[in-house]
């Protein structure tokens, strides 16, 4: 497992989850959808990796990280499973039906 690694993954995400915003204010859907799935592929690979490596890691050494590794799997050893369901909610086409409702609304129309 590489640190390094991980911290790039957030700063990728961070930055995708930037561009998804820009991209919902501009009322773009196909690139919504796009940044989306960009988002959604590296958020569940990244989830995985601490669900099954790091947290593990930092509780087997016992040191003064394993109460924090143990907080965090408690609080987030369950997002992986729980994006993946709003990934099936949310379709891009409901999304898309959901934002030009929300247009119309806003329009008066």
């Amino acid at each position: 497992m590489d640190i390094d690694a991980l911290r790039a993954q957030h700063n990728e995400l961070a930055e995708l989850a930037h561009q998804l915003l820009a991209v919902i204010a501009r009322e773009q859907p196909q690139k919504v959808a796009a940044l989306r799935w960009r988002l959604a592929r590296l958020l569940i690979a990244h989830l995985s990796v601490e669900d099954r490596y790091l947290y593990p890691a930092m509780i087997a050494q016992a040191g003064p990280a394993m109460p924090v590794a143990e907080r965090f799997r408690g609080e987030m050893g369950g997002l992986a499973k729980e994006f993946t369901a709003y990934l099936r909610r949310w379709t891009d086409q409901g999304i898309a039906r959901h934002g030009r409702s929300s247009a119309r609304i806003r329009s008066g129309c």
